[in-house]
């Protein structure tokens, strides 16, 4: 299983819905697409992108250099990031033997 596929998983888990009433793509596709369009555009792969998260996030937040590309979609782009960070976050505390 892929890194995006846990992490749409993590996010249903959640709350995010996947699928709007009407059959459209919701929160967790929307989340997973602009993951990997930041990753496409760093020139790199979803696994880099999440071994270098604490960097690339500030640079996609209100004052950060790319600020215009984290707020496209109403934000979305710069949501997804957050959340993928949680959600990196998270697997890092779970992994950790000492916690």
């Amino acid at each position: 299983m892929s890194i995006l596929d846990k992490f749409e998983i993590w996010l249903q888990n959640k709350g995010y819905s996947g699928v709007t009433p009407s059959g459209h793509p919701s929160t967790t596709s929307k989340y997973v697409k602009g993951v990997k369009k930041v990753a496409s555009e760093e020139g790199m792969d979803v696994q880099e992108l999440a071994e270098c998260i604490d960097d690339i996030l500030p640079q996609y937040s209100a004052n950060g250099v790319k600020a215009d590309k984290g707020a496209k979609s109403h934000h979305t782009v710069l949501d997804a990031l957050k959340q993928f960070k949680n959600f990196i976050d998270e697997c890092a505390v779970n992994n950790n033997p000492k916690s």
